[in-house]
């Protein structure tokens, strides 16, 4: 592979309102939407960059982790980092002369086509990610792992004593009644919904979700072979009553939910709904599968406890993830249940994947112990909360323009525009302007009609939101 050459990148560190990572990626951008730098080719390794640039290499990282993020880079391990092929089909403008307003309309255009402005559907800031402590930990146990002769086979549930610490968590911190027996740990929520819709469920068998919902776990249940029945989402959470009008005419196998930060509209499902659903679980015997992602960022109002909780514990599973409180790279998923759906669900990801990232677990497993994981969430909630509070204030600005509630959790916010002012709108037309004024975004449409979109607010700065708030008001 040939290396690059230095680069050269001009830092300006007495300029506060820019931090240095983002000076560097926003360099680094500009050198791959220039032209400069192309598809595939190779960046320094971050120690080098740092070296160059005599900044932390933890800048560098994080510089280059933004960009990940965003889509301008891809992250190979053991081999480097490379320009990857930019979104949406985005081409370096041409440099052939041409007068000042053709090349200035042709980079907007370009611009836009490649999002310029990504909105995720609410994923948290890699930036803060407690990484230096991470690494370390990672780095320790790796060489220890390595010294110890202790890097093969494990269980597929998990390391014993990351199942442990995790079941500790789910019992402290959220309530749960579980132990390591009632644990798998998995690569993520998705891994945990594949498992799920295999291990415990058959091609033909009937689930209902939620609608609208997650796309994800519409394909996984929809590749597995199972029939899926949709239930209108209101602003108390899906409908319990339509559930139970299907359930009287159907068998029904299972229900998955998002019920703490409905997936899109961040609704809380009532406490009337739960105790409703409870009921039909005993009475019509079906898994409830409930979707739990985002639980860690509370910021006021009473905490409710998971469904699982109330649950019979033979037809409760239960999913979260660290992805959302650290990075979304860092695939390390939890699932609970009873000892036996846990059994079922082991021997299948034993045939896919014979174990887990063991050293990870661990490595994150001594963040839970030192206390690292919990002060970065108490950090990152109110970091979150000042993001969240800013992009509520500027949407207030827009008066009946548009429609929303200030969620009490979660790192998205779910903004619908009213049917009675925009009778007219549909997915495709806001889509196709958000495309024209270089903004990305999830959009999505109410069994109501009406079009709203979610706004996953944590990695987003007060001139990303200006931004969205500005292209909002002229819609």
């Amino acid at each position: 592979m040939l290396r690059p050459w230095s680069y050269n990148i001009e830092l300006h560190p007495e300029d506060n309102s820019v931090p240095l990572y983002l000076q560097v990626s926003n360099t680094i951008l500009e050198l791959i939407r220039n032209g400069t730098l192309h598809t595939d080719d190779a960046l320094p390794s971050s120690r080098d960059l740092a070296e160059q640039l005599n900044v932390s290499r933890k800048t560098v990282v994080s510089a280059y982790e933004h960009l990940c993020i965003k889509g301008w880079l891809k992250n190979k391990p053991r081999v480097g980092t490379f320009v990857q092929s930019a979104p949406n089909g985005y081409q370096p403008h041409n440099h052939q002369p041409s007068s000042p307003l053709k090349e200035e309309k042709a980079l907007a255009q370009a611009l836009a086509s490649a999002g310029s402005l990504f909105i995720d559907d609410g994923l948290p800031d890699t930036t803060i990610l407690p990484f230096a402590e991470l690494s370390r930990a990672y780095r320790q146990l790796f060489n220890r792992a390595a010294k110890w002769q202790m890097l093969g086979y494990t269980q597929p549930y998990g390391h014993e004593r990351f199942r442990s610490a995790v079941a500790r968590m789910l019992n402290q911190d959220r309530n749960l009644c579980v132990k390591s027996d009632n644990i798998c740990i998995t690569r993520g929520s998705q891994m945990a919904l594949y498992l799920i819709s295999h291990a415990l469920l058959q091609p033909g068998d009937t689930i209902i979700m939620e609608n609208p919902g997650y796309a994800k776990a519409y394909e996984t249940f929809r590749c597995a072979g199972l029939n899926i029945i949709p239930v209108d989402v209101d602003h108390h959470g899906i409908i319990v009553d339509k559930v139970e009008a299907i359930l009287a005419d159907t068998r029904v196998n299972a229900i998955y939910l998002t019920p703490r930060h409905q997936f899109p509209t961040t609704v809380t499902l009532s406490s009337d709904r739960r105790q409703q659903l409870t009921r039909l679980v005993r009475k019509y015997d079906f898994y409830v599968i409930e979707d739990d992602y985002g639980c860690e960022f509370h910021f006021s109002g009473v905490r409710l406890s998971p469904l699982y909780r109330h649950l019979p514990q033979e037809k409760a599973v239960y999913i979260g993830s660290f992805s959302k409180i650290l990075a979304p790279a860092i695939r390390i998923g939890m699932m609970a249940g009873s000892e036996k759906v846990i059994k079922k669900v082991g021997e299948l990801r034993s045939l896919i994947d014979v174990q887990g990232d063991n050293t990870m677990e661990l490595a994150i497993l001594d963040l839970i112990e030192q206390g690292t994981i919990r002060r970065h969430i108490k950090e990152a909630t109110l970091l979150y909360a000042e993001r969240k509070n800013y992009l509520c204030s500027q949407l207030r600005k827009l008066g009946d323009k548009v429609r929303f509630v200030k969620p009490t959790g979660g790192l998205a916010v779910w903004v619908s525009f009213p049917r009675e002012q925009n009778k007219t709108l549909t997915v495709e037309m806001l889509e196709k302007q958000l495309a024209e004024n270089g903004i990305s975004v999830l959009v999505f449409q109410l069994p109501s009609a009406e079009v709203g979109i979610r706004i996953g607010y944590a990695s987003l700065s007060t001139a990303d939101i200006d931004k969205l708030i500005s292209f909002l008001a002229l819609a």
